[in-house]
């Protein structure tokens, strides 16, 4: 895919109020299209000079982003009639990872059907993300992660993008408006008193709230509905989204669920 073919979904894409990013994300989902339409607005902000909402859209980058023609914008794709992405392919973005950008901050490498990466792509890519530069990002963007090797999926920030098929039930909902609503006040107590309530959950229960709250911080992302008032910004929804995958990981390994829950309160109490 061209540059100025993937960049025309920008758009209509999402915004953005954060500080700072991490180094590499994960973008993926069924609809392959909205998993673009994300990827290709978070690397935006990423580069973007506005001072509120980001992608701004009118800053230089924001412009050469839309024209297709932005230097620091790096897309890996699938080679022609190939089926994977190849380790020549990665061994390039290692080769020029230590470049400086051209004319923005950092440099994005947007690797489009990243779970098509075969396993000396991942293991050369999996480098970078241990030690990335500081100038360079990454944005892998995926169907499915699950081909993508633990060790990459660990170093990145997962996003996942959700239809209608995923919606969860009116008592997870209602639990995960609370949960929002406590982030939102910033009251200590209430998140504590919260996470002593989310204890009594089953395990399948405490996934369907960390799926359900995950769906949640890509919404307000994408829409960027939080008011300028509102605790909830880009940055701290970021840090939720992370404290929410290691959630997760404890939900895997059976850890029970006082240390799960407690671990949520602790990560969140006196968020910055």
């Amino acid at each position: 895919m061209d540059l100025s073919g993937f960049f025309s979904y920008i758009s209509s894409g999402s915004h953005f109020k954060n500080e700072k990013f991490s180094h590499a994300y994960i973008v993926y989902g069924s609809d392959t299209a909205g998993n673009s339409i994300f990827a290709c607005n978070l690397a935006a902000a990423i580069l973007c000079e506005g001072n509120g909402a980001r992608p701004c859209m009118q800053c230089k980058h924001c412009t050469k982003i839309q024209r297709g023609t932005h230097p620091d914008i790096i897309i890996i794709d699938l080679p022609e009639n190939k089926q994977e992405i190849l380790v020549d392919q990665i061994r390039q973005i290692v080769s020029t990872a230590a470049m400086f950008p051209n004319e923005a901050e950092k440099k994005v490498y947007m690797i489009n059907h990243a779970d098509s990466m075969n396993r000396g792509a991942q293991n050369a890519l999996l480098k970078l993300l241990e030690e990335p530069p500081s100038h360079t990002s990454f944005v892998l963007i995926a169907e499915n992660p699950s081909p993508l090797l633990e060790t990459v999926r660990s170093r990145c920030t997962a996003m996942r993008l959700t239809g209608e098929e995923d919606a969860p039930d009116s008592e997870i909902l209602e639990i995960t408006d609370v949960f929002f609503s406590i982030l939102d006040s910033g009251d200590t107590a209430k998140l504590s008193a919260f996470s002593f309530d989310l204890e009594k959950l089953d395990r399948a229960s405490l996934g369907k709230f960390s799926g359900t709250s995950k769906q949640r911080i890509v919404s307000l992302l994408k829409n960027d509905t939080p008011g300028d008032d509102s605790r909830l910004t880009a940055k701290r929804l970021l840090h939720i989204y992370e404290v929410l995958d290691r959630f997760d990981e404890y939900i895997h390994f059976n850890v029970g669920a006082v240390h799960i829950c407690g671990m949520l309160c602790a990560e969140l109490t006196d968020m910055k």
